[in-house]
């Protein structure tokens, strides 16, 4: 994953044929961390947190664990302006606090690739 939000101008609201992007599909496997490393990214300014799928439901409101919905809330609240608890923080200050180090999930990536 870390490879792939370090491609400029990567397209992060692509749909599949049921109409889900890439956060729709994090949203609803409950992959709240997934959604903190997409939202910690250069990406998510390119994100539409508010993309229907085929259903016409929004990433957020397919959430089904709390951890992910309260990212996704917290997300939501920033981009409107409100309180997303992100006031006086930039990107790299959730890569930072949130991550650690820029190797964090590396491994991860690379097992994935391997045929995990």
């Amino acid at each position: 994953m870390s490879r792939l939000l370090a491609v400029p101008h990567v397209a992060v609201n692509v749909k599949n044929r049921l109409g889900d992007t890439a956060l729709h599909q994090m949203s609803w496997k409950g992959h709240s961390e997934c959604v903190r490393r997409l939202r910690a990214s250069p990406a998510a300014a390119a994100v539409d947190l508010g993309a229907a799928n085929a259903d016409g439901k929004t990433a957020e409101q397919l959430a089904e664990d709390a951890e992910t919905r309260a990212e996704l809330e917290r997300w939501s609240r920033a981009v409107a302006g409100g309180d997303g608890n992100d006031e006086g923080r930039d990107r790299g200050d959730y890569a930072k606090e949130d991550y650690g180090d820029s190797d964090h999930g590396e491994e991860e990536d690379e097992d994935e690739e391997g045929g995990k």
